[in-house]
């Protein structure tokens, strides 16, 4: 499996990062009495939205990581940018590059995969 390159930074900004686990449980109105409860899946994703500021050097890094060496869909590791554990991602979509005072603000949507 391919790892995130070590010459990109190695943890997303806290300004704009998010995380929402995806429901694992599903839940049925019962006529009468409590709502019962199963579990959906035996794994499943987390969503991650976070941002980079890259060098237009590194935006090419990224840019041959993502088209190239995880082909847009495979699977990568990196490390879970909250617990700091070894974690298994994949791009959900592209990244979003803008432009900021010669620099690039790099919005990623990716998806932990349990």
């Amino acid at each position: 499996m391919e790892t995130w390159p070590v010459t990109l930074p190695q943890v997303l900004l806290s300004d704009g990062y998010g995380e929402k686990a995806n429901p694992y449980v599903v839940r049925t109105d019962m006529e009468v009495g409590p709502t019962k409860a199963r579990r959906r899946v035996s794994s499943g994703v987390t969503d991650i939205q976070g941002r980079l500021v890259l060098t237009t050097a590194q935006v090419v890094i990224l840019d041959n990581f993502y088209l190239n060496t995880v082909n847009c869909v495979d699977s990568f590791s990196w490390v879970h940018q909250r617990t700091k554990a070894a974690s298994v991602y994949r791009f959900v979509e592209a990244p979003e590059y803008t432009h900021l005072e010669g620099k690039w603000n790099v919005s990623l949507s990716l998806e932990i995969l349990y």
